[in-house]
Formats: structure tokens, C-alpha cells, sequence
């Protein structure tokens, strides 16, 4: 296997539940001490999702810092201050971080900018660098949602048929305001 620096390295590869993880040896004190995501490395999913080197040139990933909040501006700078061609930085306030899109020809030198010159035995990242996430996709489910608060029961027949007429087109824009459920 090629690390980022297209140097030959060492790496464990494994199958979990149908699942093909391959973890590169310099990872995996990171992976273990949980800072780096192992979905970055869940190789079958990557392939399923889109996120491989023959479907995208930039892999998506979020950062999150250590240490108290910071405000969107703050966030922007940290992320502008990573090494390597990052783009498509957005602040996410609520989670401490940023996400982003690292180009894949230039992520050796994010992955040094992270880990040092000499990777961090403890396996913290430099720069208040917490944590390093795969922006994966995410699919939407209400199965278990809607059943926890007991819509299914609560709404019933007014909800079908409110979703009947709305259908039917019986609310057009200009109509004023939709009833109320009850």
C-alpha cells in the first residue's frame, strides 16, 4: 500500500460485517485512541457512498477542536490555517469544528500538518485538532422517530387526511394558512 507521500507503508486490512477496512500502520494510534473516524478507512462503504479516488477528487471530512467554543470566524481561521489544499470550509458552531473537503493528491500534507514531524506517541493532533470525522452520507429515517413520540397514534385519520387534501391540492399558495392538527 502507498501512504499520502507515495511511500510504500504498512497497513492491516480486515473484514467486519461484509465490510473491508484497510488501516495504514501510521493511523492506527489514532484510531485507537479514538481521534480519527474508521470510516475514513471502511473502504466498502467509501466505494458505495461515491468517495473513492475514481468519483471524487476531495474527500469530505469534518474537524472538531478542543477547548471551549468558538464562534463561525474563529472556526474559519483554524481551518484556513491546515496544511494541504483544503476548500469548501464551513464553520459548525454547534459540534467546535469545520467541515471541509481536502484534496486526495495533497493529503500527506494535511496528515503531517495533523500529526506532527514525528507522530504523536499519545496520538493527539497539533493545533487543538480533537477529533477528525468522515462527512459521510447520511440517510433519513423516521421509523423510529415518529413511533417514539406516538405520532402514528396521536395523528391518525387527521393526519391522512391532511396529507389527502394537500395531495389533492386543496391548499394552494394563496389560501391563507393550513389548519391546525389536533
Amino acid at each position: 500500500m502507498r501512504g499520502p507521500d507515495g511511500e510504500t507503508t504498512g497497513a492491516r486490512v480486515m473484514t467486519v460485517g461484509g465490510d473491508t477496512y484497510v488501516y495504514p500502520d501510521s493511523a492506527r494510534a489514532y484510531l485507537a485512541a479514538g481521534t480519527l473516524d474508521k470510516q475514513l478507512f471502511n473502504v466498502t462503504r467509501l466505494v458505495a457512498d461515491g468517495y473513492d479516488d475514481a468519483h471524487l477528487d476531495r474527500l469530505p471530512l469534518i474537524v472538531t477542536y478542543e477547548g471551549k467554543k468558538a464562534g463561525a470566524p474563529t472556526l474559519g481561521r483554524r481551518a484556513d490555517a491546515l496544511p494541504g489544499d483544503v476548500t469548501g470550509i464551513r464553520p459548525l458552531t454547534s459540534v467546535n469544528g469545520v467541515a471541509l473537503a481536502a484534496d486526495r493528491e495533497d493529503s500527506g500534507a494535511l496528515w503531517s500538518g495533523l500529526t506532527g514531524t514525528d507522530p504523536d506517541p499519545t496520538a493527539e493532533f497539533t493545533g487543538g485538532v480533537a477529533k477528525v470525522w468522515l462527512d459521510g452520507r447520511a440517510e433519513a429515517t423516521l421509523s423510529d422517530s415518529v413511533a417514539q413520540i406516538g405520532a402514528p397514534e396521536g395523528l391518525g385519520a387527521d393526519l391522512r387526511k391532511y396529507l389527502f387534501r394537500l395531495e389533492e391540492g386543496c391548499y394552494p399558495k394563496n389560501s391563507g394558512p393550513l389548519p391546525e392538527l389536533r
